[in-house]
């Protein structure tokens, strides 16, 4: 478990703060998946519908603000059962809202995105982004 150091960093920032987070988000690329756990199984955690809800409304806003369509869902019902997740970690800890973002594309560049394609794509995270943060001023 968090075998890098990065990984061990944030597990560590996380676990040892006094803060007390609701939200995690990981990017990743490609595929434009929004994914909520689990990944490790194929169950989705109590509160499913709520993520759900959420992340339904983050992918409308990445569409609207630059075209991309996502995929919403669980990570092992969209795409397979996968152990290892930071997203179920972070879930595991209490953070309600706890997503990995697969950024664009869906495959004609793959993981090689040319830096045209930069400003898009964080123009369209960022409108996701204020999505997540909308929810998170209401709780």
């Amino acid at each position: 478990m968090f075998s890098e150091p990065e990984s061990r960093a944030v597990a560590d920032f996380i676990t040892n703060s006094a803060a007390n987070f609701s939200a995690y988000l990981t990017y990743h690329s490609y595929g434009q998946y929004l994914l909520y756990p689990w990944g490790y199984d194929n169950a989705v955690p109590p509160d499913h519908k709520d993520l759900d809800l959420v992340g339904n409304e983050i992918a409308a806003a990445i569409q609207q603000a630059g075209g991309s369509k996502y995929t919403v869902g669980s990570s092992s019902g969209v795409l397979y059962p996968a152990a290892g997740g930071s997203d179920d970690w972070a879930k595991g800890q209490g953070i309600k809202y706890s997503f990995t973002i697969e950024l664009s594309d869906t495959g004609r560049y793959g993981f090689i995105l040319p830096t045209s394609f930069i400003e898009p794509v964080a123009k369209e995270s960022m409108a996701g982004v204020r999505v997540l943060a909308k929810y998170l001023h209401k709780a």
